[in-house]
């Protein structure tokens, strides 16, 4: 049997980094769907967003599925007047993946990277394997070993 792999597993896999993989129907579904489908607690299961600040530059903000993001604490944290959700149609040629299937592993270009500080306080947590309905389960300490990310509270209370 053909062993399933995506951008995000090969880059894993190159560098040595634990991780299982799940898969799930190929349709878009809402990461509280998909938290039920792996039977996980919500908070663990973390969604990559993509925006742009009010000179036009990109940044990935990553956040728990039962969460929403705070753009006036994103701005801050980048220190920029205002954040904005990047429209869907920017996805695919900022970061290499489309609406539903994006992660914060494996971007086609330089983006800052922002988790929420909820990311780094669990032993594993659940992300986009860079396809819609393949999720990964990692420990977020190990994504640290290939990706510069920065963590500070950046969701709505």
């Amino acid at each position: 049997m053909k062993k399933i792999s995506t951008k995000v597993t090969k880059i894993l896999d190159f560098n040595h980094i634990d991780y299982e993989l799940f898969t799930y129907s190929e349709e878009r579904l809402s990461g509280i769907e998909i938290a039920t489908i792996l039977k996980e607690d919500p908070k663990l299961v973390f969604k990559t967003l993509l925006t742009k600040d009010n000179k036009n530059k990109f940044h990935i903000f990553v956040i728990p599925v039962n969460k929403e993001l705070d753009l006036k604490k994103c701005a801050k944290f980048i220190n920029e007047k205002s954040v904005e959700m990047a429209h869907e149609k920017e996805m695919k040629p900022i970061t290499g993946y489309i609406h539903g299937g994006c992660s914060m592993i494996g971007l086609i270009k330089n983006i800052d990277i922002t988790v929420d500080s909820s990311f780094i306080t669990y032993p594993f947590i659940y992300i986009s394997a860079g396809e819609i309905g393949k999720q990964i389960k990692i420990n977020p300490l190990d994504i640290k070993r290939i990706i510069d990310y920065k963590v500070t509270n950046i969701t709505k209370e």
